[in-house]
Protein backbone atom coordinates (compact mmCIF):
# COMPACT_ATOMS: atom_id res chain seq x y z
CA UNK A 1 0.00 0.00 0.00
CA UNK A 2 1.42 3.33 -1.07
CA UNK A 3 0.91 6.33 1.18
CA UNK A 4 1.37 10.03 0.58
CA UNK A 5 3.88 12.34 2.26
CA UNK A 6 2.73 13.43 5.71
CA UNK A 7 1.82 17.00 4.76
CA UNK A 8 -0.14 16.10 1.61
CA UNK A 9 -3.94 15.90 1.84
CA UNK A 10 -5.61 12.67 0.72
CA UNK A 11 -6.49 12.16 -2.93
CA UNK A 12 -10.20 12.83 -3.38
CA UNK A 13 -11.66 10.00 -5.43
CA UNK A 14 -15.13 9.62 -6.93
CA UNK A 15 -16.26 6.11 -7.93
CA UNK A 16 -19.28 5.82 -10.26
CA UNK A 17 -20.76 2.41 -11.02
CA UNK A 18 -24.38 1.31 -11.40
CA UNK A 19 -23.50 -2.14 -10.00
CA UNK A 20 -23.69 -1.76 -6.19
CA UNK A 21 -21.32 -4.70 -5.65
CA UNK A 22 -18.59 -3.23 -7.86
CA UNK A 23 -19.12 0.20 -6.29
CA UNK A 24 -18.73 -1.24 -2.77
CA UNK A 25 -15.63 -3.15 -3.86
CA UNK A 26 -14.06 0.05 -5.24
CA UNK A 27 -15.02 2.13 -2.21
CA UNK A 28 -13.88 -0.56 0.22
CA UNK A 29 -10.56 -1.08 -1.50
CA UNK A 30 -9.62 2.60 -1.71
CA UNK A 31 -11.01 3.47 1.75
CA UNK A 32 -8.46 1.12 3.36
CA UNK A 33 -5.68 3.37 2.11
CA UNK A 34 -5.34 6.66 4.06
CA UNK A 35 -3.97 8.24 0.86
CA UNK A 36 -7.57 8.38 -0.43
CA UNK A 37 -10.77 10.15 0.53
CA UNK A 38 -13.49 8.17 -1.28
CA UNK A 39 -16.95 9.14 -2.49
CA UNK A 40 -19.25 6.84 -4.45
CA UNK A 41 -22.50 6.94 -6.38
CA UNK A 42 -24.50 4.71 -8.69
CA UNK A 43 -25.59 7.17 -11.40
CA UNK A 44 -23.89 9.74 -13.62
CA UNK A 45 -26.43 12.39 -12.53
CA UNK A 46 -25.42 11.83 -8.88
CA UNK A 47 -21.79 12.05 -9.98
CA UNK A 48 -22.37 15.37 -11.73
CA UNK A 49 -24.07 16.69 -8.59
CA UNK A 50 -21.08 15.71 -6.46
CA UNK A 51 -18.65 17.14 -9.03
CA UNK A 52 -20.49 20.48 -8.86
CA UNK A 53 -19.99 20.50 -5.06
CA UNK A 54 -16.47 19.07 -4.69
CA UNK A 55 -13.18 19.13 -6.56
CA UNK A 56 -12.07 15.53 -7.14
CA UNK A 57 -8.51 14.56 -7.96
CA UNK A 58 -9.63 11.39 -9.74
CA UNK A 59 -12.87 9.88 -11.05
CA UNK A 60 -13.32 6.17 -11.76
CA UNK A 61 -16.38 5.48 -13.89
CA UNK A 62 -18.03 2.42 -15.32
CA UNK A 63 -18.75 2.60 -19.05
CA UNK A 64 -22.16 0.91 -19.39
CA UNK A 65 -24.72 2.68 -17.20
CA UNK A 66 -28.44 3.14 -17.91
CA UNK A 67 -28.90 6.91 -18.06
CA UNK A 68 -25.55 7.94 -19.55
CA UNK A 69 -22.45 5.96 -20.45
CA UNK A 70 -19.01 6.69 -19.03
CA UNK A 71 -17.87 8.50 -22.18
CA UNK A 72 -20.83 10.90 -21.99
CA UNK A 73 -19.99 11.50 -18.30
CA UNK A 74 -16.35 12.12 -19.27
CA UNK A 75 -17.47 14.66 -21.89
CA UNK A 76 -19.64 16.46 -19.30
CA UNK A 77 -16.73 16.58 -16.83
CA UNK A 78 -14.31 17.90 -19.45
CA UNK A 79 -16.89 20.47 -20.69
CA UNK A 80 -16.71 21.95 -17.17
CA UNK A 81 -12.91 22.22 -17.54
CA UNK A 82 -12.51 19.76 -14.68
CA UNK A 83 -8.89 18.56 -14.58
CA UNK A 84 -9.53 15.38 -12.52
CA UNK A 85 -7.90 12.18 -13.68
CA UNK A 86 -10.69 10.26 -15.44
CA UNK A 87 -10.53 6.48 -15.59
CA UNK A 88 -13.01 4.22 -17.38
CA UNK A 89 -13.23 0.92 -15.49
CA UNK A 90 -15.44 -1.48 -17.40
CA UNK A 91 -16.22 -5.09 -18.14
CA UNK A 92 -16.81 -4.22 -21.80
CA UNK A 93 -14.08 -5.48 -24.08
CA UNK A 94 -14.36 -2.88 -26.80
CA UNK A 95 -11.33 -1.20 -28.32
CA UNK A 96 -13.63 1.65 -29.35
CA UNK A 97 -14.35 2.46 -25.68
CA UNK A 98 -10.61 2.72 -24.94
CA UNK A 99 -10.10 4.94 -27.99
CA UNK A 100 -13.07 7.18 -27.10
CA UNK A 101 -11.81 7.45 -23.51
CA UNK A 102 -8.46 8.80 -24.64
CA UNK A 103 -9.86 10.92 -27.48
CA UNK A 104 -12.26 12.69 -25.11
CA UNK A 105 -9.72 13.62 -22.45
CA UNK A 106 -9.78 10.48 -20.34
CA UNK A 107 -6.54 9.43 -18.71
CA UNK A 108 -6.79 5.65 -18.39
CA UNK A 109 -8.95 2.70 -19.43
CA UNK A 110 -9.04 -0.59 -17.54
CA UNK A 111 -11.05 -3.61 -18.57
CA UNK A 112 -12.37 -5.54 -15.57
CA UNK A 113 -11.34 -9.15 -15.81
CA UNK A 114 -11.86 -12.18 -13.60
CA UNK A 115 -9.60 -10.72 -10.88
CA UNK A 116 -11.25 -7.36 -10.17
CA UNK A 117 -8.97 -6.66 -7.18
CA UNK A 118 -5.88 -6.96 -9.42
CA UNK A 119 -7.57 -4.59 -11.87
CA UNK A 120 -8.29 -2.11 -9.05
CA UNK A 121 -4.63 -2.32 -8.04
CA UNK A 122 -3.70 -1.23 -11.59
CA UNK A 123 -5.98 1.78 -11.20
CA UNK A 124 -4.49 2.59 -7.79
CA UNK A 125 -0.95 2.43 -9.18
CA UNK A 126 -1.94 4.73 -12.04
CA UNK A 127 -3.52 7.31 -9.70
CA UNK A 128 -0.60 7.30 -7.28
CA UNK A 129 1.86 7.55 -10.16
Amino acid sequence: MTTLPENQPPISLLCVDDDPEVLELLKGYFSRNPAFSVFGCTTPSEALGLISQYQFDAIISDYAMPEMDGIALLKEVRAQNDPALFIIFTGRHLAQVAIETLNNGGNYYVQKGSDVVADIQKVEKFILG
